[in-house]
């Protein structure tokens, strides 16, 4: 649909493909360096952090399980309780 109104082909930005998280960097400014994707799901959020070349914080209050983390081929550079534990450790 897209193709036949515009004559291009869509370009798909959505994780896990690393452009998102690219595109949020350049446009903040940040580097790679000073940022870090936090997620729930191994196979998109922390996929699309891995991608990015970004340090990457898998939180286990959402879908994600340690059986999915231990199962997976995407490991993430931190794995946390829930958001608010990465919190008390970041302040």
């Amino acid at each position: 649909m897209l193709y036949n109104a515009t004559k291009r082909l869509p370009k798909f930005i959505g994780k896990p493909e690393p452009d998102m998280a690219l595109l949020a960097i350049e446009k903040t400014g940040f580097t790679k360096e000073e940022t870090v994707l936090l997620g729930d799901r191994l196979y998109t959020d922390i996929a699309c952090g891995v991608n990015a070349g970004i340090s990457t914080i898998f939180v286990l209050s959402g879908e994600g399980t340690l059986e999915d983390l231990a199962a997976s081929e995407t490991k993430p550079e931190f794995v946390y309780e829930n958001i608010r534990k990465v919190y008390e450790d970041i302040i």
